[in-house]
C-alpha cells in the first residue's frame, strides 16, 4: 500500500489515464508512477518505458503465475 504524509502534495485524479488498465509482466509502462501487483500486493516505482517486473524479479512472492500490474499513483514526470 502506498502512503503519504502531506495531502498538499498529492491530488485526487478520478479521470486520469491508466488506473483501470491491468498490465502483464515485462510490459513497458505508459506512465511514471507506482504500480501494484494485483496478485501479491507488491509495489514498484516505474518510469515511463521501463518494463514491469515478472515473477522472478518481484521482491514479494506471488501465489499465482497470473501476475497483473495496476497503476495506483501517477506521477507528473518532467
Amino acid at each position: 500500500m502506498a502512503f503519504y504524509k502531506d495531502l498538499n502534495v498529492v491530488r485526487y485524479d478520478v479521470l486520469g489515464p491508466g488506473y483501470e488498465n491491468l498490465l502483464p509482466p515485462d510490459t513497458s509502462v505508459p506512465l511514471d508512477g507506482i504500480y501494484r501487483c494485483e496478485s501479491c500486493g507488491g509495489e514498484v516505482v516505474m518510469r515511463r518505458g521501463e518494463l514491469l517486473p515478472d515473477e522472478h524479479k518481484s521482491e514479494r512472492a506471488c501465489s499465482t503465475n497470473d501476475m497483473k500490474w495496476r497503476l495506483i499513483v501517477r506521477s507528473e514526470g518532467h
